[in-house]
């Protein structure tokens, strides 16, 4: 190596088909060398490969986060190639792996979610690893780091090519084989949930014995990995088949969005017998009243039996679908209150104690009665997308954010350095989700973080109202980083509230 006049060359740690790796010594420390090395012919094509290996190298000088590991320099001199890289005294994940380690699902969702957030992050940036897999994930001290975007020559085909059948693994996408212009952020997406894959279930979704691995993975059906490990729920399936799916357009639009899905079907439980005889009760309830409302109407249509008057103190009135019936003929005298004068020139009206559940119409307030007023949420939300719909169920919907104990204003900023705000580690912003009310609205929520357009972390958000009020406390999952965040709360995937903020370098 003619770069070594700054690094003491200590031995080789790797080889790949783009080159060695070395490990060296400098007087700061301990670094990884990549060289580049190529086989290419003719003389051009060797070039060529050569300008991409170094145009990778210096896109990771730009990707700066704690989840990837730090591209240190870029060294182009008398026509060799290098990358300096830190160096990870860590196991990676392809060494557990072989070892047969399984992983608890909790295991798994938070490696899952590291590894997603570094690709999102990068995608963000307009870097495709290219080349995602088990050797490049290590498993540190501080957390997981992903290593090499872009630098592997299976990330890139020059003559558009699908990649040579010496270089396919099991962790390529199916565009791989397809031709270089289709590989995209989606396809590190792919290459995730194979990762994913494996690790719930302790093998790859193409089979135990592959004897011709590009077929498979163009061709091969993928077993749900609820039917190869039964201890999983089956919730697991649908996520993680659709990031399988072969059409890069099926797959979803980021690696946190499939994470935050797999994370939500862990703790989903499967259903009891017990729980689906329950549904069943539910589902037959309001059949059987819609009956029993049908009968207590026709009986209530007959007409008068020649009785002498009753004198009640309740004025019954008939429901609003019938109010158009023909008024009865004077017959005796019945009493007369308040509300029956105002029905003659008023349109009748439904006594909130009587309306029939399955009409399900929205009933006028009575007058004079106390409204709630809704809570007005720490969030700008002149721009939230929800409809009147969904807004009129969920008046008493908020999100505060704090950072390490202290109230985040919507739409402020501070220093990621910031002595009172700032000095954020993973955990340290944390999303308050409050909801004041007897009656939740049915359907799922969701809280979703985005840095800068991309989803950083999305998690299920989980309130069971008691005495009136409920709050749900979610820290962010990932390191923050400066950028603008973006906090939604949505229900059944449509936005109700949101919150933002920046963090500045």
């Amino acid at each position: 190596m003619n770069a070594s006049e700054g690094y003491q060359l200590v031995r080789r740690i790797g080889m790949g088909p783009g080159g060695a790796v070395y490990l060296a010594k400098t007087d700061t420390g301990e670094v990884a060398i990549r060289q580049f090395e190529s086989k290419a012919d003719p003389a051009q094509t060797w070039r060529d490969e050569r300008q991409w290996f170094l145009q990778a190298g210096n896109q990771g000088l730009g990707l700066t986060h704690s989840r990837i590991v730090p591209v240190l320099e870029v060294i182009d001199e008398a026509g060799e190639a290098f990358v300096v890289m830190e160096y990870m005294a860590a196991s990676t994940l392809a060494t557990a792996l072989r070892a047969n380690r399984r992983f608890t699902p909790e295991e798994t969702d938070a490696i899952l979610r590291q590894v997603a957030t570094a690709l999102d992050f990068a995608h963000g940036r307009g870097v495709v690893h290219g080349d995602l897999k088990p050797a490049d994930i290590f498993l540190a001290q501080k957390g997981v780091m992903v290593s090499d975007f872009a630098i592997s020559p299976r990330a890139h085909r020059l003559d558009g090519m699908p990649v040579a059948a010496s270089l396919v693994h099991g962790y390529l996408s199916p565009e791989h084989l397809r031709g270089s212009a289709a590989i995209g952020p989606r396809s590190d997406q792919y290459s995730l949930a194979v990762i994913a894959y494996q690790m719930y279930t302790g093998r790859s979704p193409y089979g135990e014995s592959v004897l011709d691995l590009p077929a498979a993975i163009l061709n091969t059906p993928v077993v749900p990995p609820s039917q190869v490990d039964g201890q999983l729920p089956p919730g697991i399936d649908a996520p993680l088949l659709r990031a399988l799916n072969r059409d890069p357009e099926q797959r979803y639009g980021s690696c946190m969005e499939l994470v935050a899905f797999l994370g939500a079907s862990l703790i989903t439980q499967p259903e009891t017998a017990g729980q689906r005889r329950s549904k069943l009760v539910y589902l037959l309830a309001p059949a059987l009243l819609l009956a029993l409302l049908a009968l207590m109407w026709f009986s209530r249509t007959k007409p008068p039996v020649a009785k002498s008057p009753v004198t009640s103190s309740v004025t019954r009135t008939p429901v609003s679908v019938v109010a158009s019936a023909p008024a009865p003929k004077e017959g005796p005298a019945t009493t007369t209150g308040p509300a029956q004068r105002a029905a003659k020139n008023e349109k009748t009206e439904i006594k909130a104690g009587n309306k029939p559940a399955a009409l399900g119409a929205a009933l006028p307030p009575k007058a004079g009665a106390p409204q709630p007023q809704p809570r007005v949420a720490s969030g700008d939300l002149s721009d939230t997308p929800a409809t009147a719909a969904i807004a009129d169920l969920t008046p008493h919907f908020s999100i505060d954010v704090l950072s390490r104990g202290t109230r985040i204003e919507s739409g402020s900023s501070f220093p990621l350095l910031d002595p009172q705000l700032g000095e954020l580690g993973q955990g340290d912003l944390t999303a308050l989700v409050s909801f004041e009310g007897q009656h939740l609205p049915r359907g799922r929520l969701q809280l979703e973080w985005t840095l800068d357009g991309v989803v950083a972390d999305s998690k299920p958000v989980v309130l069971k109202p008691e005495r009136g009020a409920e709050q749900a406390t979610l820290p962010y999952g990932n390191e923050p980083s400066p950028g603008t965040y973006r906090i939604t709360l949505k229900l059944k995937d449509r936005p109700i509230q949101t919150f933002t903020f920046r963090i500045t370098q």
